[in-house]
């Protein structure tokens, strides 16, 4: 088993941190768009993973808020939709953690190419660290 999941025993889900995705997708930023029904947010992208996504935004959101997510990463135009499962402090902003609830088809395989099938800890053992 992957030492990393013993940093967060809690994670299912492999997370790929913001840097790794903008260097494969040679950019320097990947935002995230987080709307609540009534109000849009955008934030940069902090991580990404099979099972949900975080993003930095100006303002906290309550837990388990439903939210709809909108990404770009790369030329694949993201969609999905979540439940706010973590917020903190970050200086100024806020660390928002979302959890899928939706995703669309074309968003799981465009995952399932990011991480293998489920993009679990054990499915993608040794890759995980790189």
């Amino acid at each position: 088993m992957n030492g990393m999941k013993g940093m967060d025993e809690q994670r299912e889900t492999v997370r790929l941190e913001h840097a790794q995705a903008a260097r494969m997708y040679n950019v320097d930023r990947i935002d995230a768009c987080i709307s609540t029904g009534q109000s849009r947010y955008e934030g940069p992208l902090l991580d990404l993973s099979a099972g949900g996504m975080a993003m930095l935004a100006p303002l906290s959101l309550p837990l388990n808020l439903p939210v709809d997510l909108d990404l770009n990463v790369g030329q694949h135009r993201m969609h999905a939709q979540g439940l706010i499962k973590n917020r903190n402090r970050l200086g100024s902003q806020y660390r928002l953690g979302v959890q899928f609830t939706k995703l669309g088809p074309e968003d799981e395989a465009f995952l399932q190419l990011l991480y293998g099938p489920g993009g679990t800890y054990e499915e993608v053992d040794g890759l995980a660290g790189e």
